[in-house]
């Protein structure tokens, strides 16, 4: 399940062994994870009719003897003949070696599967493309075309050997008492569908027959959530499983035994091995699960991953890892992930990172299911406009905007090295969002200024096309702006808008996207006057007035908020018009702006800073200390956190407590950043685009998808 091609591994403080995020598709662990070679086989269906099995025998010397038709290969202890010449031997350790034309189809030990008891039994299938091999508490592994129906392992039996069915569609496994246990196959009904055949299958064949769910229900099996007396299908990563019990009376749970201190942990069936759940290209899945830690320290995760109907992996997405409380049970953050565009099956998983070897975990009620509700933001219906502390649409009908800051034409002229492109646009369009915040430069735009680029406007009006053309909202942002018309060097933000320059961006910028009579315009486009005001008094915000400039030094007369937005109506648009605060958008103003059509928008970081580690703040994960000061304008005026971010991908807990408080609050929300350049890729809530060009999330980027996606 783990890839090792190309692997690009290094330590995050606090979570060893995370992933970089631009490591590519693949759970890039280390390559002593993987266990995608780990030989099990998948269920099929059927009923028992008894079949003899008299090709099987226990030989007490390592000798066979050639009789009848039969001819000698080799010798070994434990056989099984094939039907089209040859047979296997096999030995209580589970190697097995092949002789004459049998195939060989894989072993317990080749696997490198540590066995809990010696085998004790063999069959084949009558096709020769399989076999079963028993251990002595019956636990079965099976390969090649043989199926798996079930097991005693665990349950303080004696077995000493297996009867197969007559079509093999079950078994019984004998004990030395003489009984039988008998596994049937399941007499539910055939699934409504299955995956592709594999073009290039492994080595070892198996049936990869998918289990299909109605929608919404949980996609992992009974016997992969309940652990009654089995560790359901589950396969170790760097671990030993086993049932325990769970958190209450009567209840299971899987333990997680570490054998190394890498990570460790266990995942659901997947293929070749186990039976693998069937998933849609495209569609979202959300998984979690319950945990409990016996020993303090320890960080625990969820997982998901995806595959080709060959068994190749896709993709792994990781959720956020927490520590629990040593002896309470506690639910993980979930993870979601999009299905690329080849996937035929998922796979839902929980790990831990760098344990003590021997050190466990138990995991109770996992779930993993797929989004069947809309998961894909309906078009936004334009021109918008405000009533009260709402927006609404051309169709009378309230929205709520929720979308993405998607910087990089602030600091540059072409999309060339920078975050946005038409991709970008398109995953935003996939994860749920309704509206896209871009980040724009006055310098670039005028061309009255020295760093003007000609081809800049054409460049605005793709990225305007590509995110309305979706029914999106594009909101454009006067990020950064000049005290002259030839300042030198990477544009940057400043106290306030000037006044040499931003009314007159704002008036060319509106009557091209917000006059209706502009070959241009669009109802969807909306306007953010400034972004981040500070250092500046409430009067300056507001009309504008001197101020010297805390980045350069250069006293300059700055625009107030009002003159810019008078601009944008005298360009004849009624486009809705976005308002900072003061003090970085932290804010609120105690003065509003007269007009109509206008949102505020309050930015909020708790840790500010490109390194995490530089935070201050005593209480980093509550946004309440910044977004309480504006409840009271929500009221009365729409209000949308139009920033808002974490500087460290391995945690979505402080995205995921903006987001919650916004939506109690009613308000909207765009989240910093998609796959930000400028800054650190700390900030980054999507990770390096997949092959097909899926972005799946980063932790931190994690409630950003869960909510858009759940909140359409």
């Amino acid at each position: 399940m783990f890839s090792s091609v190309n692997p690009r591994i290094h330590t995050r403080p606090g979570i060893p062994g995370r992933l970089p995020h631009k490591a590519g598709p693949g759970w890039h662990i280390l390559p002593l994870l993987c266990v995608a070679s780990l030989i099990l086989s998948v269920l099929s269906l059927g009923v028992w009719t008894g079949r003899d099995q008299a090709a099987v025998s226990w030989e007490p010397t390592a000798a066979i003897s050639a009789a009848g038709q039969s001819s000698f290969y080799g010798s070994g202890r434990l056989t099984a003949a094939d039907p089209n010449g040859g047979y296997w031997l096999a030995t209580s350790s589970g190697s097995i070696t092949a002789y004459g034309g049998a195939p060989f189809l894989g072993s317990p030990a080749a696997s490198g599967i540590d066995l809990n008891k010696p085998i004790v039994g063999m069959a084949s299938t009558a096709t020769g493309a399989g076999y079963w091999l028993v251990a002595s508490d019956g636990g079965i592994f099976s390969f090649g075309d043989a199926g798996f129906y079930g097991s005693t392992g665990g349950q303080g039996l004696t077995v000493i050997g297996i009867i197969v069915a007559a079509n093999e569609e079950g078994y019984g496994l004998v004990e030395a008492s003489g009984t039988e246990a008998v596994f049937d196959a399941p007499s539910a009904p055939q699934p409504t569908a299955s995956p592709p055949t594999a073009t290039s299958p492994p080595t070892t064949t198996t049936s990869t027959t998918a289990t299909t769910v109605p929608p919404e229900s949980n996609l992992l099996t009974p016997a992969q959530t309940e652990f009654n007396g089995t560790t359901g299908g589950w396969q170790p990563v760097n671990a030993t499983l086993s049932p325990a019990q769970g958190s209450t009376s009567g209840s299971f749970a899987l333990d997680v035994a570490a054998t190394a201190t890498s990570s460790a942990g266990a995942v659901s069936a997947l293929p070749p091995a186990g039976t693998p759940t069937a998933a849609t290209p495209g569609d979202k899945y959300i998984g979690d699960a319950s945990v409990e830690a016996p020993s303090a320290g320890e960080s625990l995760g969820d997982a998901i991953a995806f595959y080709n109907s060959a068994g190749t992996q896709l993709t792994g997405v990781f959720g956020q890892a927490v520590t629990p409380t040593a002896g309470t049970w506690a639910t993980l953050p979930e993870v979601e992930a999009i299905a690329p565009a080849t996937t035929a099956y998922v796979i839902f998983g929980v790990l831990s990172w760098a344990p003590v070897v021997g050190q466990d975990f138990l995991v109770e009620s996992p779930s993993l299911y797929a989004l069947t509700t809309a998961a894909v933001a309906p078009s936004v219906v334009g021109p918008l406009s405000t009533s009260g502390n709402q927006i609404i649409q051309a169709n009378a009908q309230p929205i709520t905007l929720r979308g993405i800051v998607m910087p990089g034409l602030q600091v540059s002229p072409t999309m060339s090295g920078t975050g946005v492109s038409e991709q970008a646009v398109i995953e935003a369009k996939e994860w749920g969002a309704n509206f896209v915040r871009v980040p724009l430069s006055e310098e670039y735009w005028l061309s009255s200024n020295c760093d003007y680029s000609s081809t800049y406007e054409a460049t605005v009006d793709q990225v305007v096309n590509w995110i309305t053309s979706l029914g999106m909202v594009a909101l454009l942002d006067l990020h950064t702006n000049s005290l002259s018309s030839c300042d030198s060097g990477t544009p940057s933000q400043h106290n306030m808008a000037d006044e040499a320059q931003s009314p007159t961006f704002w008036s060319q910028v509106a009557a091209r996207y917000g006059n209706p009579t502009s070959p241009e315009y669009s109802p969807l486009v909306a306007f953010d006057l400034y972004n981040e005001p500070h250092d500046i008094s409430q009067s300056i915000w507001l009309n504008g007035g001197e101020t010297t400039d805390t980045v350069t030094g250069v006293t300059y007369d700055a625009a107030g908020m009002q003159q810019l937005y008078d601009a944008v109506r005298a360009a004849g648009s009624t486009n809705l018009t976005f308002i900072s605060g003061l003090n970085w958008a932290n804010t609120p103003p105690t003065t509003l702006v007269t007009g109509s059509n206008i949102v505020y928008a309050v930015h909020y970081y708790t840790c500010p800073g490109n390194d995490l580690s530089s935070c201050t703040n005593p209480d980093p994960y509550d946004p309440t200390q910044g977004l309480s000061q504006w409840t009271a304008l929500g009221t009365t005026e729409p209000v949308v956190v139009t920033e808002f971010g974490w500087p460290s991908q391995d945690s979505g807990t402080y995205d995921s407590n903006v987001i919650a408080y916004a939506t109690e609050q009613g308000w909207g929300w765009s989240a910093f950043a998609w796959e930000d350049v400028q800054y650190p890729t700390e900030w980054d809530v999507n990770l390096a685009y997949l092959p097909d060009g899926t972005a799946e999330p980063s932790p931190s980027g994690m409630p950003v998808l869960l909510a858009l996606s759940q909140e359409t």
